[in-house]
């Protein structure tokens, strides 16, 4: 299979500022300060695999999982001891994938609960009260 990395976040940009200078402060200035981490090789789509949802790369793990964990209280650490094969970058990168898009992927893990639930109701034939 075709193996893709997801352009979608391709740079996070942080930015260190302070206003104030304080005695106790680091002996360099930090209030212009910039990193640019490229997210490129840290998240990708796969043709044909996880329905072409964005995984961390080389896991498997998809932005969703990790989504739902987080709405689930976990930090990026308590993520991570889930998923110890994933990097806390891969980790950090899926979060902020998530918050960029997080109405889209909140209905779509809406939309596979009802599903499972459909299917498990069915498959069992119960009568959920």
């Amino acid at each position: 299979s075709r193996r893709q990395y997801y352009p979608a976040v391709s740079r996070l940009h942080l930015s260190t500022h302070s206003s104030t200078h304080t005695p106790s402060a680091a002996c360099y200035d930090l209030s212009m300060a910039a990193t640019t981490i490229d997210l490129d090789s840290l998240l990708e789509v796969r043709e044909g695999f996880r329905s072409g949802r964005p995984c961390i790369a080389g896991t498997g793990i998809t932005v969703h999982v990790i989504a739902a964990h987080h709405d689930m209280g976990e930090g990026p650490e308590e993520i991570q001891e889930a998923f110890p094969h994933a990097s806390m970058a891969g980790i950090h990168a899926a979060l902020a994938y998530y918050f960029r898009h997080k109405q889209q992927i909140t209905d779509e893990i809406d939309e596979e609960d009802r599903e499972a639930y459909i299917a498990a109701t069915t498959w069992v034939g119960a009568e959920i009260v």
